[in-house]
C-alpha cells in the first residue's frame, strides 16, 4: 500500500487512500489533525493527517510505501486521537 504527501503541491498533509470513492459524494470527520474521509453510505475511504511533519520523520515526497515503521506511527497517532476524542 502507498500513501502520499506532496507539502509543496498540497501543504503538509499525508493522504491515506483506503480505496476508490465518488470525490463528489463524500463526508469527512475532523478530530484534530487527523481527518476520516467516508462515502455517503459511511464507508472509509480514506484519511488525511494534516500537519504530518509534525507526526512523521518524512523524508520522501510523492508516492510513499507504507511501512511497517510508518503504519506504526500512524496507529499512535490514531490510537493518541481517538483518547482525546473518547475523553471528551
Amino acid at each position: 500500500m502507498d500513501v502520499f504527501y506532496n507539502p509543496d503541491g498540497i501543504g503538509d498533509v499525508l493522504i491515506i487512500p483506503i480505496e476508490d470513492g465518488d470525490r463528489y459524494d463524500i463526508k469527512f470527520e475532523k478530530i484534530a489533525d487527523i481527518t476520516r474521509i467516508l462515502s455517503s453510505a459511511g464507508k472509509v475511504i480514506g484519511y488525511n493527517i494534516f500537519n504530518a511533519k509534525s507526526h512523521f520523520q518524512l523524508n520522501q515526497t510523492g508516492k510513499i510505501k507504507l511501512t511497517e515503521e510508518l503504519l506504526s506511527q500512524i496507529k499512535n497517532l490514531f490510537m493518541l486521537h481517538c483518547k482525546m476524542k473518547c475523553n471528551s
